[in-house]
């Protein structure tokens, strides 16, 4: 059984990307949102969320259809990819429904 973990990562790295990004997100909100409305602060907010988005998206596409990932513990498919891609828009759907 051999585990590479340089292959895990590049299968996860589309879930790293969404998680980083949400770190990224809090913050910058965090740090940069004092002083500002409401308003900007979502503005910002949802830039930063779809810049993770599309970061995540490119690793999904890079990723490929490997088969089977860190001794046989994850797959890379078809349908891992075409799931992965569906949550993508429905995120980026749930974005564009806030509000400003």
């Amino acid at each position: 059984m051999s585990l590479n973990y340089h292959e895990l990562l590049r299968a996860l790295l589309p879930e790293l990307a969404l998680v980083v990004g949400a770190l990224v997100v809090l913050g910058v909100d965090l740090v940069a949102g004092r002083g500002r409305t409401a308003a900007e602060r979502l503005r910002r907010s949802v830039a930063l969320g779809l810049l993770s988005l599309a970061a995540a998206g490119y690793g999904t596409m890079a990723a490929g259809h490997g088969g089977p990932v860190f001794g046989g513990v994850f797959t890379l498919d078809s349908l891992a990819s075409a799931v992965r891609l569906g949550v993508l828009g429905l995120a980026v759907l749930t974005l564009g429904l806030m509000p400003g």
